[in-house]
């Protein structure tokens, strides 16, 4: 699982967040792909960062469980 984060300033004085989670198999082909979006104000950020970005990861892991399942799903109907 690899993850990217990018952040840019939007027109309402808040700060959006993006976090894309990439998931690949044993062999590194990617087998799903898990996006979030925050819109989050400089306040909420700074200083609780740490927290933030746990409660993000924490979240994001339900999404990565669902690919990971579809991946497995998909690849025992192929065996078939």
């Amino acid at each position: 699982i690899n993850g990217v984060v990018k952040t840019k300033a939007d027109a309402n004085n808040q700060i959006l967040v993006e976090i894309d989670w990439m998931i690949h198999d044993a062999n590194g082909r990617k087998i799903g792909q898990v996006t979030q979006l925050h819109d989050l104000s400089l306040s909420d950020i700074t200083p609780y960062w740490g927290d933030v970005a746990a409660a993000a990861a924490t979240e994001g892991a339900g999404g990565i469980h669902e690919a990971v399942q579809n991946a497995t799903l998909k690849k025992t109907s192929a065996d078939k």
